[in-house]
């Protein structure tokens, strides 16, 4: 985990000031690597680099694309090879890097050029952070921002040069343990609040590094920090202004449903020209309680199981044997080892298919929103007996969950603290989470805070505190 947040530290130095040009050109590559057209991006890319081989920014564009393709390679094709196939780019990058700053590093450039030439340090060094070298990994990053900082404090209207400082003082702010305290000595300190200010100053006000913003707090806040709320906006702007990106679609959809917000997503499952995984639209409609076509869906999808990564295959055979023991009919792939905590429920569901039952009609009717007075039936009238702590714990959360997307706020607390009474090891984190929200809105007092950083310190929820810093009295 310390290696990949050293790569993404040293993520930040990429596009030039917003006072300076964007040519038609340069957009039409923006607008080709985005919406994943890679090959475009990089025919154009070097021909420009051909016309203009004495300044660093056509080679800084031809590894920025490399390192776009990274990601898309690293969720697509074959899961056996994804990580050679991105270890191939990666040694890509380093060829189009290492000659490009021993020649241009030790010129006078203007300010493009030189957010160029950090951008060039930065692809260089998060590749030796790939690798772990950490030494060469540290000197590219403090050359890349050494330059970043001169360009802000000779503009602090630069903008652009906020997304590579913003990115710096989050990831500086993530490291630990002996690379955290290395990376501080030398000079890596950052803050995690001030890099977020930065990131969507950058995000609101610059005009060519405002796509990279987006997709950089859509990993901060989604991947490191498991708040998918905070990301939505940054998920859907870049959805709208890049529609072929099928990827962030498919991981906005996901999220989506991992926090009730199917009202959100619903036009895209019902238009059949989306480009959706089969697994994400299995999941679609296994939450839906559709489930003969969520069996097709997933039956799909396994059929190429070298393609799915094993939460995928894991998560996509857990659901299927589920809607094998409520209706019988979905024929459950049996050949995908299960984690231990599925085996559990299975079983528990096997012995308690009358309230699972019960439960799947409850939650499918909230998903689906077509009433809107169930949950408040449901209070009065618990679609199952009490008594048992699994579904007490998990009729709480998902009724949290639902109150806080409405943003009744008394009542989302009030579940969320029920359901961590009840089923702590399974529907903590959840709750935990929909609490750090709810409490962003109300802004609690110390007793609630404590009471909450107390929990979340006590189970390891590790993303959650750093979205805890949020609420924190006196913020």
């Amino acid at each position: 985990m310390r290696w990949i947040t050293l790569i993404l530290l040293l993520t930040p130095f990429t596009l030039p000031a917003t006072h300076l040009p964007l040519t038609p050109t340069d957009s039409l590559i923006f607008d080709h690597t985005f919406n994943l057209r890679f090959e475009q991006a990089l025919h154009i890319a070097k021909r420009e680099q051909s016309l203009k081989p004495d300044i660093p920014k056509y080679f800084f564009m031809e590894a920025a694309i490399h390192f776009s393709q990274r990601a898309y390679v690293s969720a697509t094709g074959p899961y056996a090879t994804r990580h050679a196939r991105r270890d191939s780019l990666m040694d890509l990058i380093l060829e189009i890097t290492e000659p490009a700053i021993d020649k241009f590093e030790d010129r006078e450039w203007d300010d493009e050029q030189k957010m160029f030439l950090a951008g060039l340090y930065g692809y260089q060094g998060r590749v030796y952070a790939e690798r772990e070298e950490w030494w060469n990994t540290f000197t590219n990053g403090l050359k890349g921002r050494r330059l970043l900082n001169a360009l802000y404090e000779e503009d602090p209207e630069n903008y652009d040069a906020l997304l590579g400082l913003g990115i710096f003082n989050y990831y500086s702010d993530r490291l630990s343990g002996v690379i955290g305290f290395v990376a501080r000595a030398l000079g890596f300190s950052g803050n995690r609040e001030e890099g977020i200010r930065m990131l969507k100053l950058c995000f609101e006000n610059a005009e060519l590094t405002k796509s990279e913003a987006a997709i950089t707090l859509i990993d901060i806040y989604d991947t490191f920090e498991n708040n998918e709320r905070d990301a939505r906006p940054y998920f859907e702007w870049v959805i709208e202004t890049y529609p072929q990106n099928w990827l962030v679609k498919d991981w906005y959809l996901n999220r989506m449903m991992n926090i009730g917000r199917f009202d959100l997503i619903r036009p895209y499952f019902n238009d059949p020209g989306e480009t959706i995984l089969e697994v994400t639209r299995g999941r679609y409609a296994y939450e839906l309680c559709r489930f003969d076509s969520a069996c097709v869906h997933y039956g799909r999808a396994l059929e190429k199981p070298q393609l799915l990564s094993p939460f995928q295959r894991q998560w996509s055979a857990y659901n299927m044997r589920i809607m094998r023991i409520l209706d019988g009919n979905c024929i459950a792939d049996n050949t995908s080892a299960l984690l231990p905590w599925m085996e559990r429920d299975l079983a528990h569901f096997e012995k308690n298919r009358d309230k699972l039952a019960a439960f799947m009609r409850f939650k499918c009717r909230l998903n689906k929103g077509a009433f809107p007075d169930i949950p408040d039936s449901y209070v009065t009238h618990p679609p199952f007996t009490a008594g048992d702590p699994f579904f007490d714990g998990w009729f709480s959360y998902i009724m949290s969950s639902y109150y806080t997307n409405a943003q009744n706020w008394d009542k989302a607390e009030h579940y969320a603290w029920k359901a961590i009474k009840e089923l702590p090891a399974v529907f903590g984190g959840g709750s935990a989470k929909n609490l750090i929200y709810i409490y962003k809105q109300t802004r609690p007092g110390q007793k609630k805070y404590q009471r909450l950083k107390k929990f979340i310190d006590k189970q390891g929820y590790e993303k959650l505190t750093f979205q805890l810093r949020d609420i924190a009295p006196g913020k």
